[in-house]
């Protein structure tokens, strides 16, 4: 996933996509937070593991711009969703868990909250 293409190939590879996603963050935005195509939609986990690896190849904030997507969604898939319509939903949790290498985690590209080390 060090490549954006690679990126949005895994990423859409993950969540079963449909075949129309486009690869870049507003249509990953998009995809991730419809994900009406998944059975089980009680909760969703983001795991990435090497996450200091994650978009390394591409412009100097993408990985910036990824943990932010992660964010938004996560707080969009927290609210409730009542309008009396056929998408209408609960909140459902949406989590991401990014890894690093415990070598890594100090040169990690970006500021994140670190819950601590496993």
């Amino acid at each position: 996933m060090q490549t954006p293409d690679a990126f949005y190939n895994e990423i859409y590879k993950q969540f079963h996509a449909p075949p129309y996603a486009g690869k870049n963050f507003n249509a990953l935005r998009d995809i991730l937070t419809d994900l009406s195509w998944i059975m089980n939609r009680s909760q969703y986990v983001v795991f990435c593991q090497n996450a200091e690896k994650i978009l390394i190849k591409a412009k100097e904030n993408a990985l910036q711009g990824f943990l932010e997507i992660l964010e938004a969604v996560g707080r969009e898939w927290s609210q409730p969703v009542q309008q009396g319509e056929a998408w209408d939903r609960p909140a459902v949790p949406f989590h991401s868990i990014l890894q690093v290498q415990a070598l890594c985690a100090s040169c990690f590209p970006c500021k994140v909250p670190v819950i601590g080390s496993v």
